[in-house]
């Protein structure tokens, strides 16, 4: 009942965050989004040419061990995958070189960023994270989309990208539905929110759990030596 509630739910939200996105990006109507309204500066970003993303270079921590180690080169191509997806669209991927460990700035263990940009404006982050990390002996592995002002863009397309998110981790077919109604939620949440009680920053914020095993099977690579510190 849940599905079929938040199937129904989502559809109008789609229409509705389409139909917001279009005028926001085509500077038709200036729309007010809960507080936020759009700059000028904002929307010629937004409305710019793609952005080609410029991977930064790995900062490990010090004290990073090979366990860490295993994991920020194993999910170094997590922007790469991305940007193949959306090599047609306006979404692209940059690695920030940002690397994290417990208790070195991150409450999620070992922890790699990516930024994300609609054309040419920042517009989230993805954090790809895992606790004890061993490929031989799979844990769960996290990855959190941040997404800034989500309602200006369409209903579709971030339903899409975070799919896309999802994907890099889950795998099976009641997880991938549990990550879908996960978005979903989330996406009302987000979306929903209007009024002088509305954030003037709407942020979509959605974190997928799994073994990442097909990523890890396709994209890991194997030759490639580990980062140095």
């Amino acid at each position: 009942m849940d599905w079929i509630w938040y199937q129904a739910i989502a559809v109008i939200a789609l229409v509705v965050s389409g139909v917001t996105a279009w005028d926001v990006r085509k500077l038709d109507i200036q729309l007010h989004l809960g507080n936020l309204v759009p700059t000028k500066k904002w929307k010629k970003a937004v409305s710019g040419p793609k952005y080609l993303p410029v991977h930064k270079p790995d900062r490990v921590p010090g004290g990073a061990g090979p366990d860490d180690r295993r994991f920020y080169r194993d999910f170094a191509l997590v922007a790469d995958y991305l940007n193949e997806i959306y090599k047609e669209g306006s979404w692209s991927f940059e690695n920030t070189g940002r690397l994290k460990m417990a208790n070195h700035g991150s409450e999620n263990g070992t922890e790699r960023e990516i930024l994300i940009r609609f054309n040419q404006q920042k517009t989230g982050t993805i954090r790809l994270s895992c606790s004890h990390y061993r490929r031989e002996h799979p844990r769960d592995i996290r990855a959190n989309l941040i997404l800034i002002n989500g309602r200006v863009f369409g209903g579709r397309e971030v339903f899409q990208l975070a799919q896309s998110v999802g994907d890099i981790v889950t795998e099976e077919a009641d997880i991938l539905q549990a990550s879908n109604i996960n978005i979903m939620r989330a996406m009302i949440d987000t979306m929903w929110q209007v009024g002088e009680e509305a954030p003037g920053n709407p942020e979509l914020n959605v974190t997928f759990t799994g073994k990442a095993e097909w990523f890890l099977k396709h994209w890991a690579p194997k030759s490639v030596p580990p980062p140095q510190g």
